[in-house]
């Protein structure tokens, strides 16, 4: 299991853009079933033919200019769904969990996306995910700790009548969804993702023959979103000045013609979406998402919390650092022209920042 670390920018600027082919495979555990879909997964597979098909195919039909136009309406929609939620908090004087109301936000955008649907809390769907991503991802880094120090997955106790065990759960998840979506014929609803991965895949004479495990894998990130764990390099202190100061406006670049090489520059020393050939093909989508996020916030709310300050402490959870006490507010109604009833004045808002995006 090879990998570099590094935790100057200057280096990773050199390694994503004199060496970036040379990094751009994933390297799996040997070990049968090491993962859940192993090379089957987009997130996974070896950098190749698939690789590439698979990036164009979502570049294009997915997270493309037209498709971003297309997928405005639902971005909408969900932002109304949490305004609403904020709203009714504010009205009964309610605390809520910003980190879980936002993870929501995201999930429904991206499930609507790539299956023309929201997870729903009814039927727990966002509860199942999230709770086989998190078991699947504990079960990777043991598997990962294993190999790289001892050798063999026993010595760690981990089980693989478990981990398969949390495969079938997740394969029948994913196998449900599948054929609810070829139940509902395509002209009473807007084509989406799944869609495109359907017809691929039955498609004889498509450029490169994809499978139901494929589309199983590509779905998995909606509920796990993976985050390419190079954050560290936003701690430099030769870097930042006061790293661990919290001070967003420090991201702030310059995106003039003449400054566009100083912005790249700039832009890998901070790396939450990774960089090169595999980087994020998702970010500007990211980016968007909270912006217009952020921006309702801002506008339509003021923000209590509990004591004085957020207590920024954190812990390890799956691959990512997360805060150790989740941040609780409480929205308090501006009274402002903000329309708070109207969604028409959300839909402006969200047409102008993709403009400008796009």
């Amino acid at each position: 299991m090879a990998s570099i670390t590094t935790d100057e920018s200057s280096v990773a600027y050199e390694i994503f853009t004199a060496h970036d082919v040379n990094i751009s495979s994933r390297n799996l555990p040997t070990n049968e079933g090491s993962s859940l879909f192993d090379t089957s997964g987009f997130v996974t597979a070896p950098y190749g033919g698939y690789f590439k098909f698979m990036k164009k195919l979502i570049v294009t039909k997915l997270l493309g200019p037209n498709a971003q136009v297309q997928s405005r309406s639902i971005r909408a929609d969900e932002l109304e769904r949490l305004r609403g939620i904020l709203l009714d908090k504010g009205r009964k004087k309610e605390s809520g969990d910003i980190n879980k109301e936002t993870r929501k936000l995201v999930g429904n955008i991206v499930a609507r996306m790539t299956m023309g649907g929201s997870f729903t809390e009814e039927n727990g769907d966002i509860e199942s995910i999230q709770s086989l991503v998190a078991k699947a991802n504990a079960s990777k880094i043991k598997t990962a700790l294993s190999i790289l120090i001892f050798g063999q997955l026993e010595k760690l106790g981990i089980s693989w009548f478990k981990k398969r065990t949390v495969f079938k759960k997740f394969d029948r998840l994913l196998e449900r969804f599948l054929m609810e979506h070829k139940e509902k014929p395509n002209r009473d609803r807007r084509i989406d993702m799944m869609d495109v991965l359907l017809a691929v895949s039955e498609d004889e004479n498509a450029e490169y023959k994809i499978t139901r495990n494929n589309i199983k894998s590509f779905l998995v990130p909606v509920g796990g979103f993976f985050v390419p764990e190079k954050n560290v390099v936003m701690r430099d202190p030769n870097v930042w000045e006061n790293p661990l100061e919290f001070k967003p406006e420090r991201f702030l670049t310059s995106s003039s013609s003449g400054q566009e090489e100083e912005r790249k520059r700039q832009a890998l020393k901070y790396l939450p979406f990774g960089s090169g050939r595999r980087g994020c093909p998702a970010s500007s989508l990211a980016y968007m998402i909270v912006g217009t996020t952020i921006g309702m916030m801002v506008q339509c709310f003021d923000w209590s919390i509990k004591g004085e300050k957020v207590n920024m402490d954190e812990c390890f959870k799956e691959f990512t650092r997360a805060m150790a006490y989740p941040l609780t507010f409480t929205p308090v109604t501006r009274i402002s022209t903000f329309d708070l009833e109207n969604s028409l004045n959300l839909q402006i808002i969200i047409m102008i920042i993709d403009i400008v995006d796009l």
